[in-house]
């Protein structure tokens, strides 16, 4: 009599059940893929992925983490050598910006001092005229020797100090928000036609006119008739305080 319960023998089983090898799950290829993606909360909530996929995922980069703990404390000991040496190229930087400013005023000095020996009085007051027209008025207005050829008060000094503050403030301003580290020239070749001059002023007689001193009627306010005669024969150039 047959046990219909008897386990069935596995050759049996092999024919009844397999009809050939069994099949491997084949592993996705990951590359090319970028392993930090996975880190990206945006990247995780596209891919769908749970707390504790997220949690297996640190897990496997902090045991990558351990696995080059030598490594790692060599990174932290470069970037330790590294900070000294920038600290220390900074220095350097400093002692030679300092050395260059001292070269060039040596220079400078020794040719101030050759000027009056080697030029004719003319000459050395064309040349002190030259000077002066190429600097901003303020800045003339405000060099040591100027002030006290045209004898400026200290309220006067105050006030030419006041305007030019004003003036670099706004153009370092009016810098920031629309040239974007252009130059003045680049950024008015381009798009000095779009400037609004009511809500601008002086800013746009600034770029207008590159050379120039848009604060400069302010400033000639400043001085009485007589300064600003003072100034114009020094200069030799006429000055329009309108």
């Amino acid at each position: 009599m047959t046990d219909d319960y008897a386990p069935t023998p596995v050759a049996a089983q092999d024919k009844t059940t397999d009809s050939g090898p069994r099949a491997v799950a084949k592993v996705p290829d990951i590359e090319p893929i970028d392993p930090d993606l996975v880190f990206n909360p945006d990247v995780q909530k596209k891919l769908h992925l749970s707390t504790n996929q997220v949690n297996q995922l640190v897990e496997a980069r902090e045991k990558g983490a351990v696995a080059t703990a030598d490594q790692s404390k060599q990174v932290g000991e470069i970037d330790q050598q590294l900070k000294r040496l920038q600290e220390e190229m900074d220095r350097l930087q400093r002692d030679r910006q300092k050395a260059t400013q001292m070269i060039q005023k040596s220079k400078n000095d020794h040719v101030k001092a050759a000027i009056p020996r080697i030029l004719s009085r003319d000459a050395v007051q064309a040349l002190q005229q030259m000077t002066l027209q190429s600097m901003r008025l303020s800045d003339v207005l405000l060099d040591a020797k100027v002030r006290a050829r045209l004898e400026l008060n200290d309220e006067q000094v105050k006030k030419i100090q006041e305007i030019s503050e004003k003036r670099d403030t706004m153009l370092a301003s009016y810098e920031k928000q629309h040239m974007k580290s252009a130059s003045i020239a680049v950024f008015y070749d381009t798009t000095a036609s779009q400037l609004n001059r009511d809500t601008f002023g002086d800013v746009f007689n600034i770029i207008n006119n590159i050379g120039g001193d848009a604060s400069e009627p302010a400033l000639l306010k400043v001085l009485t008739p007589q300064q600003r005669a003072a100034l114009e024969r020094l200069s030799g150039t006429r000055l329009d305080s309108k």
